[in-house]
């Protein structure tokens, strides 16, 4: 629940990277919104409740802000 993958389109293939999401969620929205920028939206924690939390995540830095 904490991993981030990402799905390489012409390789066909999941990469599994080096960092992991501030908060473990499962069932949360990705959204890419620049080249390298991806917005991580809601889901739900561990204990089941609904995160309103949005992240932006940075492909190029490999960096949460």
């Amino acid at each position: 629940m904490s991993s981030i993958e990402r799905y390489l389109i012409k390789q066909n293939k999941f990469e599994v990277l080096d960092i992991k999401i501030p908060i473990p969620l499962r069932r949360f929205k990705v959204a890419r919104v620049a080249e390298n920028i991806a917005l991580i939206l809601g889901g739900l924690t561990a204990m089941s409740k609904e995160s309103q939390n949005v992240y932006k995540f940075d492909y190029a830095k490999s960096k949460f802000y």
